[in-house]
């Protein structure tokens, strides 16, 4: 090797080495900076959007902590965590405040323009939630002249903005995605768009009576958001996602804090696509007639005759067989789907309701007791 060669080669290992120092923490941006003065690195969150920031005690927990705690171990220092609202984040962020946002953030053009995003760390998109008791809304075309809630400065809140499908919409904006859920459940609003993982668990935990419908409107990524100028604390950062990545310890993370949720919500759909198979599966309702002994009554004066059966919701009307009888006893049938029915019958002053049980039985019994004040079992 010659002199010049020499000299270029030790020209380019210096380079490399100056290149590393910039890259792996070598305090050549101002967070970097700031994180060896201070001997902590500073992590806004806004810890109210379960299973990725939340409170736990004084502190946070989720799977945003811990993807933010790693981080901290990689550039050698632990992670305080400053719980910030949502839409005070990145004002905070651009005064230096914190070093980084980790808070569930999708990653837009908009957000972009001022501020740099890691590489992608989750994947994400809106959903639609509201009431079980709405059930013409399945989709975004069921939304019009509706009342939507949105948390407040998020994707949602431009989605809703944005879309010409909404415009008749009337938008309510929210601190958090439980807030807009809370108004929703009270019957504030009729309709909820938020970022699904986040709403689904939230309506799993604490919204029995909510439901999301529909598959995801569009696709988010979520990134962590740094200052533009913080190129070795952002170098760090997407070092630390592909090194949880390529260990396995992301998988870990994410199944600590989604499992549970995923399997209740799969379990809970399966559940909910049996009752619907129920609800429009006809069931034979078989109906005996008994006379109490002492009641004057001929019963085959009710031969030929029929029982109409009135749903209280769709107003359908359904009519049995002719009554068949023999002696003090008789029968009929009629085919109907689960749901309240108004019980009439021609010929006879009998009115009643039925309640036909979303069960599995194909086949269900009523008697119906002839006397002086005649009732209707409940079917079974």
């Amino acid at each position: 090797m010659n002199r010049s060669t020499r000299i270029q080669s030790s020209l380019l290992i210096l380079f490399m080495l100056l290149a590393v120092a910039c890259s792996g923490g070598g305090g050549s941006d101002p967070s970097m900076q700031e994180i060896q003065k201070n001997k902590q690195v500073v992590i806004g969150t806004h810890a109210v959007d379960m299973p990725f920031s939340f409170g736990k005690g004084s502190g946070v927990q989720g799977f945003d902590v811990d993807i933010g705690n790693e981080i901290g171990k990689d550039v050698g220092y632990e992670v305080r965590w400053a719980n910030i609202p949502f839409d005070q984040l990145f004002p905070t962020l651009e005064k230096r405040e914190i070093q980084m946002v980790i808070s569930s953030v999708s990653i837009t053009d908009e957000r972009k323009s001022k501020f740099a995003f890691s590489n992608s760390y989750f994947t994400s998109g809106q959903i639609i939630a509201t009431r079980r008791e709405l059930e013409k809304i399945k989709g975004l075309d069921d939304l019009s002249g509706k009342k939507i809630g949105v948390q407040t400065s998020s994707t949602a809140d431009q989605f809703v903005s944005n879309n010409s499908k909404l415009a008749s919409c009337t938008k309510t904006g929210y601190a958090t995605i439980d807030d807009a859920l809370i108004a929703l459940n009270n019957r504030e609003i009729d309709a909820v768009i938020g970022d699904e993982p986040i709403v689904s668990c939230s309506i799993f935990k604490s919204f029995p009576n909510l439901r999301t419908v529909g598959s995801k409107l569009n696709s988010e990524e979520y990134g962590i958001v740094l200052n533009k100028d913080d190129k070795a604390l952002m170098a760090i950062v997407n070092k630390t996602l592909d090194r949880l990545k390529t260990s396995g310890k992301y998988k870990q993370i994410r199944d600590q804090w989604f499992a549970e949720t995923e399997k209740g919500l799969a379990d809970m759909k399966k559940k909910e696509d049996e009752l619907a198979r129920l609800a429009i599966t006809p069931k034979t309702l078989i109906f005996n007639w008994v006379k109490d002994p002492g009641f004057t009554f001929k019963m085959s004066r009710l031969d030929g005759f029929t029982i109409m059966l009135k749903n209280n919701l769709s107003g359908q009307v359904a009519e049995s067989t002719p009554i068949e009888t023999s002696g003090n006893s008789g029968r009929c049938q009629i085919k109907v789907i689960p749901g309240t029915y108004s019980f009439s019958m021609k010929g006879y002053p009998l009115k009643s309701t039925v309640e036909v049980p979303l069960v599995d039985a194909m086949t269900m019994n009523s008697t119906i007791n002839l006397g002086a004040q005649t009732t209707i079992s409940p079917l079974k």
